[in-house]
């Protein structure tokens, strides 16, 4: 079974179809109870990096601080949250909402 996904933009202009990676992540954590991590981490994209720092308490959901990059993201603030989509393989979904 083929499957066919129809790319466009839907009203808000946000582009619409498979999700595909953009970049790469990469992460340093210290845990700091059981189940609580304090961690920092680059995302590696296109035109730029962004680098996050925050506690990860919960698997499936958090939200880190956005506290610099570099490229087009230089000096940018903000806030990341990331929703766990799949465990094996491991896909995440990331939301950047940036002040510049």
């Amino acid at each position: 079974m083929q499957k066919h996904v129809q790319r466009g933009r839907d009203e808000k202009g946000i582009l619409r179809g498979e999700p595909r990676a953009i970049g790469h992540a990469d992460f340093v954590c210290t845990y700091t109870t059981r189940y609580a991590r304090q961690c920092s981490g680059t995302y590696s994209l296109p035109k730029g990096r962004i680098v996050v720092a925050g506690a990860f308490t919960h698997p499936q959901f958090h939200e880190l601080a956005v506290i610099g990059g570099t490229g087009i993201y230089d000096n940018v603030r903000g806030t990341l949250t990331v929703t766990l989509l799949r465990r094996n393989p491991e896909r995440d979904m990331a939301i950047f909402r940036l002040i510049v």
